[in-house]
């Protein structure tokens, strides 16, 4: 079965979608985050080995590299990590996984901003 061809619009918009993604391929984006990834999980996952953002948008799919890399966040913040599916063969358990990453992704990015804030307050620099 095949989709019939963007046109107008849809066309538009996945264009302007594309130019971006080369855009940040060309500013080395995509292979920054797999050597973050990496870096993170070393040891703990097969690291990606290709760069470009398919690759990475590959490796990520499943939501299992997502789950293990916001747990390793958290309990560095010694915050509660959550258990997902190691073994993702389904679209379900993969869905079910990237909302798992989704709700930690919420409370580690509050954790920063609540940081940053008190940072900002006390005038230092880092924090």
């Amino acid at each position: 079965m095949h989709r019939a061809k963007k046109a107008g619009i849809a066309l538009d918009i996945e264009r302007k979608l594309e130019e971006k993604y080369n855009e940040e391929d060309a500013l080395g984006t995509p292979d920054r985050v797999i050597k973050w990834i990496n870096e993170i999980l070393k040891g703990e996952h097969a690291p990606c080995t290709r760069t470009g953002w398919r690759h990475l948008q590959f490796h990520l799919r499943d939501g299992i590299v997502l789950c293990k890399f916001i747990n390793k966040l958290l309990e560095s913040e010694e915050k509660q990590t959550v258990k997902f599916s190691k073994n993702s063969h389904t679209a379900f358990i993969a869905m079910e996984n990237i909302e798992h990453f989704n709700k930690l992704d919420m409370v580690f990015m509050k954790l920063i901003y609540s940081r940053a804030w008190i940072c900002m307050k006390e005038g230092k620099e880092r924090f």
